[in-house]
């Protein structure tokens, strides 16, 4: 009997994985639409598959790719490698989900317009490229718990009805030099080339509240609108610095 029960317990885990290489990827992606995710073009099974077209919040990202990390499911997690491609924009890394509503990106890389991150909450009228490289992001219920890398918006051009060259700016996770806080995740900003000088502090907070408090300053040849829109932080330090703060919710 004990040799009878091996054969059945090997020929249901072998039934098992057979299912699962071979399941549609179609019966997947259609409950992410209640989330606001439309896959379209999709073929493949759930362990490897690919969506010709992803829209995510209303954001067109392209094509997807997908290979799911099948050993992990033995952990109660799911996780796969996920590639994003759409003309010259990718974004690609490892992500894991737990059964706790945790989200964790991992090695994860991207590059893409600003222009096209307008649906996402950020401004519209900007031109430049955003790059990502994070060794991780987790992400409880949505909100971000644990950031480790550099985030990096490149050759800013805008506003539309006043377009002009605005710079690079680079946060870093974790800052080295920030005071340590355990409530809140803290990251150093600062630019990297262009018209504005800036040093400052980046906190975000469990209740989706963010910070940034530092200090500004414009190069010779700075637009005039920011010269002039300085003015109102008061007066510079002997450097002409100007210190600055910013608050709110994402």
């Amino acid at each position: 009997m004990t040799g009878m029960r091996r054969l059945l317990a090997l020929g249901a885990g072998a039934f098992l994985l057979l299912l699962l290489i071979t399941f549609p990827a179609q019966l997947v992606t259609r409950p992410l639409e209640r989330f606001g995710i439309v896959a379209s073009g999709v073929s493949g099974s759930l362990w490897q598959g690919r969506a010709a077209s992803l829209r995510a919040g209303g954001i067109p990202f392209g094509e997807l790719d997908w290979d799911l990390h099948v050993l992990e499911l033995l952990t109660g997690r799911a996780s796969a490698s996920i590639a994003l491609k759409q003309n010259a924009a990718f974004a690609q890394g490892d992500v894991t989900v737990t059964p706790g509503g945790r989200v964790t990106l991992s090695d994860f890389t991207a590059s893409w317009p600003v222009a096209e991150l307008s649906g996402a909450g950020l401004p519209g009228g900007w031109n430049g490229t955003a790059t990502v490289k994070l060794d991780e992001l987790a992400l409880d219920n949505g909100v971000p718990t644990a950031i480790a890398g550099t985030i990096d918006v490149l050759e800013l051009v805008g506003p539309a009805n006043r377009p002009a060259s605005m710079g690079s700016y680079r946060v870093v996770f974790p800052a080295p030099d920030s005071p340590p806080d355990a409530a809140r995740i803290t990251g150093a900003l600062q630019d990297l080339e262009g018209p504005i000088e800036v040093a400052a502090l980046v906190r975000l907070g469990p209740d989706r509240s963010y910070e940034i408090e530092g200090q500004i300053a414009t190069r010779p040849g700075a637009p005039a609108d920011v010269v002039n829109a300085l003015q109102y932080l008061g007066e510079p330090d002997a450097s002409g610095r100007r210190p600055f703060s910013l608050a709110g919710t994402f």
